[in-house]
């Protein structure tokens, strides 16, 4: 090798050394910020683009061909809504799934930022705009400018499925299934593991840990205080402390007419077990489905049981 060529690959090769170098040591100083990037790079390479419609930042995965032809069948547009204290980025496995995953191949997947959270700005009125129905106004309005989309199947975690039930609800036009993953929206008595996160501490968000995983990851104690720094920043508290009775859904959900499926991690402590069976009891038809070896989180946790509930409501009824 001629020498210009060794001291070019050597430039190339000590700059490598250098970025990897400055990585580690921002993922040491600011561990969720360089998480952050890091996943946003991983959903860039498998195919997944960046994307805003009306005001809502997040990703959209695109498995369809669209064919203008009268004849040609429509896309399956599909939905994902995070949780409260989440982000769209909590999608990020579901999104690089590859269609032979899916049984329909003709999927378009939207992962949109709520209000407030991820990249996407806080509502203009607050506290109202943080009210569930209002982030479920935002989010249909934000769906409705998505190309080739005309009815939408919603999935929902958590907080994510309350608000994907408003959406049905105020938007029963536009959707026509749903499915609940782990979901709030009931009135209860009880212990309310959100709480954890209204004045949140290290030890608080350990506990909630604790209570989300069905196999909690052991954190460095540099990790939880950037997690706290994170959550002290968010939005969490100004969310529930902006609901009103009239949010809640148990006399609605009566009223849904769409092809429903409950699904709960069956280590789930965060969504009581009894709580999400009054949910799926309450809707008409709705099936219940539980993957044992699951926590609140399937979408990071046990991926491939979501896949499957998506997989079984897809192909429940005429899409």
């Amino acid at each position: 090798m001629k020498k210009p060529m060794v001291l070019f690959a050597l430039t190339l090769l000590g700059a490598a050394v250098g970025l990897m170098a400055s990585f580690y040591v921002w993922r040491w100083f600011q561990p969720i910020e360089a998480s952050e990037f890091k996943a946003k790079l991983e959903l860039r390479w498998s195919g997944v683009k960046t994307v805003e419609y009306g005001g809502l930042k997040g990703y959209l995965r695109n498995h369809c061909i669209e064919n203008p032809t009268a004849d040609a069948q429509q896309c399956v547009c599909v939905a994902w809504i995070h949780g409260l204290g989440d982000q769209a980025l909590t999608w990020k496995r579901v999104l690089q799934e590859n269609p032979p995953t899916w049984n329909e191949k003709r999927l378009k997947l939207v992962a949109l930022n709520l209000p407030g959270s991820g990249d996407s700005p806080a509502p203009a009125q607050l506290p109202e705009g943080y009210r569930v129905r209002k982030q479920a106004e935002a989010l249909a309005k934000a769906l409705d400018q998505v190309p080739g989309c005309p009815r939408w199947m919603l999935v929902g975690n958590s907080l994510g499925g309350w608000v994907a039930t408003w959406v049905a609800l105020d938007w029963t036009n536009r959707v026509n299934k749903l499915l609940l993953v782990g979901p709030g929206g009931l009135k209860y008595e009880g212990l309310h593991a959100s709480d954890l996160l209204k004045t949140p501490t290290i030890e608080t968000l350990k506990e909630f840990q604790a209570k989300a995983y069905y196999q909690a990851k052991p954190l460095p104690d540099h990790v939880w205080k950037a997690a706290l720094e994170r959550m002290k920043k968010g939005n969490s508290a100004q969310v529930l402390a902006a609901q009103t009775p009239a949010d809640y859904l148990d006399t609605y959900l009566p009223s849904i007419r769409i092809p429903t499926l409950v699904f709960r991690g069956g280590a789930d402590q965060i969504a009581p077990r009894e709580v999400v069976q009054e949910m799926a009891r309450l809707i008409p038809g709705a099936l219940y489905r539980e993957a044992p070896a699951c926590g609140h989180l399937p979408q990071k946790e046990c991926v491939g049981a979501l896949v499957r509930v998506v997989n079984e409501l897809v192909l429940f009824g005429a899409i």
